[in-house]
């Protein structure tokens, strides 16, 4: 996918003035360097969903997860005390909710 883009990117020149250029032309090329073929976003979504379950699954990946241990859906009829817990990139917000 990147040799495409590089293969399309060519050095500037000066040899046209800008009314020489026709600008749909040049929108399109440049539209066309961010088309992502359907077989191509398949592949990236299945190496995506496999480095998640890795990360889920092995200490030490590159890409780290942390099992949420939510085990059923909200059903409206909650009461009580709850935390919520928000652990960010650099930050850590604990919240309680009364229901």
């Amino acid at each position: 996918m990147f040799s495409e883009v590089k293969s399309a990117m060519q050095k500037p020149t000066r040899k046209y003035t800008y009314r020489e250029v026709d600008e749909s032309e040049v929108i399109s090329a440049l539209e066309d360097l961010f088309v992502i073929r359907p077989q191509t976003l398949r592949n990236i979504c299945k190496h995506f969903v496999s480095e998640l379950t890795l990360g889920l699954k092995e200490d030490g990946h590159t890409l780290k997860m942390i099992p949420s241990y939510v085990t059923r859906r909200p059903t409206g009829k909650e009461t009580g005390s709850y935390l919520a817990l928000d652990l960010g990139g650099t930050n850590f917000r604990v919240c309680e909710v009364y229901l």
